[in-house]
């Protein structure tokens, strides 16, 4: 969720951090299941509940080639 600190002013980078964070979380899933990988619901929660962007990027870059969620995941 957006944050703004006063009326007018604007998201705060913050706000706009979690924001960052929850669009790669939600293109993660997307990729993983346009890959046909089996998300489950716990593994999708914890992709969801990531909260830095340095984390998701290398699974986001991974997924592209990966054969199986443990080649995301695994490292």
């Amino acid at each position: 969720m957006l944050r703004l600190t006063r009326r007018n002013e604007g998201p705060t980078e913050e706000g706009l951090a979690e924001k960052e964070v929850r669009g790669e979380a939600r293109t993660l899933l997307k990729l993983l299941r346009l890959r046909s990988f089996a998300v489950d619901d716990v593994t999708a929660e914890g992709i969801l509940a990531t909260t830095e962007v340095a984390v998701l990027d290398p699974w986001v870059e991974r997924s592209l080639s990966a054969r199986s969620l443990d080649g995301v995941f695994g490292g």
